[in-house]
């Protein structure tokens, strides 16, 4: 309705001609805070039904009871979808209130098109990058406070968004990833790691012997109370395989994520100094030198070397 329109209708309400036309004045101001008005409560409405409505449908999927983050990662959903639903709906009303003013629209909407067009050209780098952030969000392929690897560096997450992910490396530096940039990436905090514990010890060593001795340290390591909640099955011991210095014993425990590596070093040292007691809790009898590795497959890197001897045959 223009201006004009406007302005008989009020007259043909019966009103005078200056007090249609101050009615007709008011109506455009009227009509903006209207369009501004819904839009606002449009808005509320939309974030409030996506909250609902994704929270809702997070809590019947099978993968809630997979994940203690479920909650948080539908949280994480929602948000992205109302910020986008929020920008749709202010941007529809701004053309609305534009067109109010009397601005010709089509021209603008021409220009829009073809700078739209410029930026999506010139901006592809940024929409992997979202598309790559919302997958990421939407399979919890990671989130703040797990453990990951990207490329060859490891490192805490410290937050994580649509376009990048930020977290910190082990020898302090904080990292700047591109969400599109990331091809690969190991967690080392979902579900669960485990610990390892190799020990070299001489051709000569008795062998059963050793792994005897390994596999009771270790079973009696998970069942003290300081590592009964960390260790979250029974330790294995077994000959992993045969070098050139010598054959491999390896020492293996299932455990909660981000404290394999813990657990590795820990073990590493017990193993150790069971191994060279004996069986019986005596001096080991057997001539050598052998090495010892530690680390934790999903939870941390390796341990430091430590010596290990035979156990006497």
């Amino acid at each position: 309705m223009t201006n004009s329109d406007t302005l008989n209708f009020f007259i043909n309400l019966g009103l005078g001609r200056t007090a249609a036309s101050v009615a007709a004045f008011l109506t455009v101001p009227a009509k903006i805070l209207l369009i501004i008005v819904l839009a606002a409560v449009a808005s509320r409405l939309a974030v409030r039904l996506i909250h609902r409505s994704i929270t809702a449908v997070g809590s019947r999927t099978p993968i809630q009871a997979r994940s203690e983050r479920a909650g948080k990662r539908a949280t994480a959903i929602a948000s992205t979808v109302a910020s986008i639903a929020r920008v749709a709906i202010w941007a529809i009303a701004v053309l609305m209130i534009l067109g109010e003013v009397g601005l010709n629209l089509g021209p603008f909407v021409a220009g829009a098109t073809i700078v739209g067009a410029a930026l999506g050209f010139g901006a592809q780098s940024l929409v992997k990058d979202l598309l790559a952030g919302f997958t990421i969000l939407t399979e919890d392929q990671y989130a703040v406070g797990d453990t990951i690897t990207v490329g060859a560096t490891s490192g805490t997450v410290e937050d994580v968004n649509l376009m990048r992910t930020r977290f910190r490396a082990d020898d302090g530096k904080v990292w700047f990833v591109a969400n599109g940039e990331i091809r690969q990436v190991a967690n080392g905090s979902l579900g669960w790691g485990r610990a390892t514990a190799d020990l070299v010890l001489p051709y000569e060593a008795d062998m059963d012997a050793a792994v005897s001795a390994a596999a009771s340290e270790a079973g009696t390591m998970a069942q003290e109370p300081e590592w009964v909640d960390a260790i979250i099955a029974p330790p294995e011991a077994y000959r992993a395989g045969i070098r050139v210095d010598g054959c491999t014993l390896r020492v293996t425990a299932k455990t909660r994520p981000t404290v394999s590596a813990t657990v590795g070093r820990v073990l590493l040292e017990r193993v150790d100094r069971r191994v060279r007691r004996g069986p019986e809790g005596g001096d080991g009898g057997g001539d050598g030198d052998g090495g010892g590795d530690a680390g934790g497959d999903g939870g941390g890197d390796a341990g430091d070397p430590a010596p290990a001897e035979p156990v006497a045959g």
